[in-house]
């Protein structure tokens, strides 16, 4: 089981000092907000050496920008603010640069965004190649974003791309808040899947609300997946608050 974290999921006053309470409770990668990353180059790979943590997954985060904007010079601005993201998680070795094409309503008329994402996202695609990076498309539930709430959805749009660097994944907290039959959603972006976000109802840790993680693992155990599997939680959490999820994880995997 390989499990990582979003950096803010961990309390603690530097990455390093995160980084090694990860690693104490049993984590090996560690997952951070792309907005500032460009100017933390020297921090993270400091923590990295230092803890020998690894960087997994930079959320893109594109601030105000979308990739779905009204205006074309707005998103060609999120473009070029995704291919930064792309270089920066190069340069730092990691794994995936996580993104959502927009989020909530439609700045544009819904007719034409699909066809608007897919040019997109084919230009985005080829500078993942470059960069040796993959772009993995998230699902949010339809009461973050009018677009893409289905993994099944978001596999389809990987399929019109066909680039071996633009995937999608799964998260538990947002399939339970759209109330999608997990099994199923699991199942049908299996192939396309370089991680997964673990998070429990109301964004609390793993077995602290009603999600059943036993039933969660046993679907990716069965499906071969064997990549990350990332909190993203809300508040700070302590060593014992984190090592208390990841046993319990351990031992609803193992059994």
């Amino acid at each position: 089981m390989i499990l990582t974290s979003l950096e803010s999921v961990v309390a603690g006053s530097s990455l390093e000092e995160r980084c090694t309470i990860l690693r104490q409770a049993g984590f090996s990668g560690v997952d951070i907000l792309g907005h500032t990353l460009a100017q933390r180059i020297p921090e993270v790979r400091d923590a990295m050496a230092a803890t020998a943590i690894r960087l997994v997954a930079v959320y893109a985060r594109l601030g105000a920008e979308t990739l779905l904007a009204a205006g074309v010079h707005a998103r060609a601005r999120a473009v070029d603010i995704m291919k930064e993201r792309l270089e920066t998680a190069a340069e730092l070795g990691a794994k995936a640069v996580i993104f959502v094409p927009v989020f909530g309503g439609p700045r544009m008329r819904v007719e034409v965004e699909r066809m608007v994402l897919i040019a997109l996202l084919d230009e985005l695609s080829s500078h993942a190649e470059r960069c040796e990076v993959p772009l993995v498309l998230e699902p949010l539930s339809r009461l973050d974003t009018h677009l893409i709430y289905d993994p099944s959805t978001a596999v389809e749009i990987v399929q019109e791309i066909g680039s071996p660097m633009l995937r999608t994944m799964v998260d538990t907290y947002h399939m339970e808040r759209q109330g999608l039959d997990m099994d199923k959603a699991i199942r049908s972006a299996a192939r396309y899947m370089p991680l997964v976000h673990l998070s429990d109802s109301h964004r609390r840790l793993p077995g602290q609300g009603r999600i059943d993680f036993g039933k969660v693992l046993a679907t990716l155990s069965e499906v071969g997946f064997d990549g990350p599997m990332g909190f993203e939680c809300d508040g700070a959490h302590s060593f014992e608050e984190l090592r208390m999820a990841a046993e319990y994880l351990e031992s609803v995997w193992d059994g």
